[in-house]
């Protein structure tokens, strides 16, 4: 199974981002290995690739206020900064696949795209000429944004219009019923 690691914003790990604010004196991933002022008498703590290293086997590591780091502290992190498995080896057959795959689907973005970039292009295009063709007092008004809110008598839109003489508790729906429950209430048959 593949497990990325887990990277910040800033693209670094979450281990070493978590070592850096949480535990001073701890490299963070790509640091060169480093003695550290809170090892105590003489112990190198470092970093293998964002790992924390402990500075003799079975001690543990302390910060400059004293707490010492349980074993279940370093593991989680190790987890979390695990790096991802090799990907196993393609034959060139499934490499041509895995390529002709690809370059489908980037063919088929691209075409949708360019459709959805068309029609936008088309409603401004239309937008503009039909301002344009207003009086000019009115072009003024069409320009400026409308910031009011929408009406709070406004329908959702729906895929059917409303239902003339609808009403909903004819089939046991209510307001104040949520909707997970009247859900459940369909699947079982009212």
């Amino acid at each position: 199974m593949l497990r990325p690691a887990v990277s910040t914003l800033s693209g670094r790990s979450v281990a070493a981002a978590v070592s850096r604010r949480s535990f001073p004196g701890v490299c963070a991933a790509g640091d060169r290995l480093e003695r550290s002022r809170t090892a105590g008498s003489g112990g190198v703590v470092g970093c293998r690739r964002g790992m924390m290293m402990a500075a003799k086997p079975g001690k543990i590591k302390k910060e400059r206020s004293g707490k010492a780091l349980d074993k279940k502290t370093m593991t989680l992190l190790k987890l979390l900064d695990a790096r991802p498995e090799p990907m196993p080896e393609l034959s060139a057959e499934e490499k041509q696949r895995n390529f002709d795959i690809g370059r489908r689907y980037n063919s088929k973005m691209a075409t949708s795209h360019n459709e959805r970039m068309a029609d936008l292009t088309t409603k401004i295009k239309l937008r503009d000429d039909a301002i344009a063709h207003l009086p000019e007092l009115l072009q003024h008004a069409a320009r400026q944004p409308d910031r009011n809110p929408p009406p709070l008598n406004r329908r959702v839109a729906t895929y059917t219009p409303p239902i003339p003489g609808f009403d909903k508790k004819d089939y046991g729906l209510s307001d104040d019923e949520d909707a997970d429950a009247q859900l459940n209430r369909f699947r079982d048959g009212y």
